[in-house]
């Protein structure tokens, strides 16, 4: 399975749909962010965008596919894998980290315990950032190490 695949494989049945229509070279997407009845937003080769219903990147909020709560729900099933209990940890720190290395934040109701953060209950707002090889990007301090 590619990185494409794999990644999105995370996402609602419906949202993966749209991003796979949307003829998108998953090398220059760097963010998907989903919130409860607000439009879905990508960014795509340092812009943000809006995605229709037709799968299109559009500029208009109003033209955007708006995420529903069970798209939400579905996508956090999957990304935990039906287990979001056990990514307690993470959840604390706001992110979980997915195969292939991408990052999921996530956004909610906070609950605190002795002021710390217990757990995040409730989530509206999921931001997957997609990681991305960037093929020398050390060469200039890979010397000063050997």
């Amino acid at each position: 399975m590619n990185q494409k695949d794999t990644l999105l494989r995370v996402f609602s049945l419906k949202i993966r749909s749209l991003l796979m229509r949307a003829n998108l070279d998953f090398q220059d997407l760097q963010e998907v962010r989903l919130r409860i009845n607000a439009p879905l937003i990508i960014i795509y080769e340092n812009q943000e965008y809006f995605v229709s219903e037709q799968s299109q990147r559009v500029s208009q909020c109003r033209e955007a596919h708006s995420v529903t709560r069970d798209e939400m729900k579905e996508t956090l099933e999957y990304i935990s894998n039906y287990s979001l209990y056990a990514f307690e940890d993470e959840i604390r720190q706001g992110f979980i980290t997915i195969q292939g290395g991408h990052r999921v934040g996530l956004a909610g109701k906070i609950i605190l315990e002795n002021e710390k953060i217990k757990s995040i209950k409730n989530i509206t707002f999921i931001n997957v950032r997609l990681s991305h090889e960037v093929k020398g990007c050390a060469n200039k301090v890979i010397p000063y190490i050997y």
